[in-house]
């Protein structure tokens, strides 16, 4: 067995205690088989380690187990948004468009990241042509703004630019915010997550977040 120098041993030392800082720690299994079919319509399982006088070893790390194939719902079934990311999670790599019952905002990322994925060469490298011009174009309307020519660019640039493209890129953003806030927080909910971590990644109230209980 390899001998564990002191500097080693002193850096994972250090970020154990780091480890302990956090409110909370989830560490989350996907798994596409059953390890244990006592309760076959147990879906997810949240594990907490025990010491040997069968107390908790530690309340910080959680440990949540999905078992996707105890998941059986079709996509006319959906209730929860818990329901949802489950249909999503199993059944992701055979869809050839978004169903109609998932259209909340907080799926728009995980739906763009596929397409993505699923692009051939070409159409990866025209995508990312598009990317750049539009990051070259906000650089220059930056600049701009600071020597107080942003007008004259703006302009120059919307005669080359899809007028769809930005006035979605701009509405989406300013609606969905709020929204995906909310309905995250909810989904959190729905899997037991801690109130206080909600909060820390939502940015919500602890208000807002009794109110979609």
């Amino acid at each position: 067995m390899p001998k564990i120098g002191s500097e080693t041993l002193k850096y994972f030392l250090i970020k154990f205690k780091q480890l302990l800082t956090l409110s909370k720690i989830y560490v989350i299994g996907i798994l596409d088989f059953s390890f244990d079919n006592s309760y076959p319509d147990s879906v997810i399982t949240k594990v907490q380690l025990m010491d040997n006088r069968g107390d908790v070893f530690n309340d910080v790390l959680n440990f949540v187990y999905i078992e996707l194939p105890k998941f059986r719902k079709n996509k006319e079934n959906l209730e929860t948004f818990t329901d949802m990311w489950l249909f999503l999670i199993k059944n992701l790599y055979q869809l050839q468009e978004r169903p109609i019952e998932i259209q909340s905002a907080i799926f728009d990322r995980l739906f763009a990241t596929a397409e993505l994925c699923n692009l051939d060469d070409m159409e990866y490298k025209e995508y990312s042509r598009s990317l750049k011009e539009y990051r070259d174009w906000k650089c220059s309307i930056s600049r701009a703004i600071d020597d107080g020519r942003a007008e004259g660019l703006e302009k120059g640039f919307a005669k080359g630019f899809s007028e769809g493209h930005a006035v979605g890129l701009a509405e989406g953003r300013a609606e969905g915010i709020k929204q995906n806030q909310l309905e995250t927080a909810k989904a959190m909910l729905d899997l037991g997550v801690d109130k206080d971590v909600i909060v820390s990644v939502t940015k919500l109230t602890y208000e807002e977040i009794e109110n979609l209980k």
